[in-house]
């Protein structure tokens, strides 16, 4: 609990803008093989913390989607390539 809150504390002071993946961490419990170790890391206390603390410092969480496929979004011109799935190819 003590690294939780000291990360989330500099995390949001440091940021004004935090964007996080919205995991459905419910379903990943149920993975036996990753269960302990999800478990483990508290990702759920460590969201809960940095909800709390942004609403605290005046900051914005900003949760995406899941399946929101930025890694084949142009950054610059924004054109989505829907053919771009190697990770190989990706830049």
């Amino acid at each position: 609990m003590d690294f939780i809150n000291k990360l989330s504390t500099r995390i949001i002071t440091e940021y004004d803008i935090i964007c996080i993946e919205d995991l459905k961490v419910e379903n990943m419990l149920k993975n036996h093989n990753l269960a302990q170790s999800i478990s483990d890391v508290s990702w759920s206390k460590f969201t809960t913390q940095l909800e709390y603390k942004a609403q605290w410092y005046g900051k914005v969480i900003k949760k995406v989607d899941t399946f929101y496929a930025s890694s084949q979004t142009c950054h610059c011109c924004r054109y989505k390539n829907e053919e771009t799935k190697d990770l190989k190819v990706r830049e």
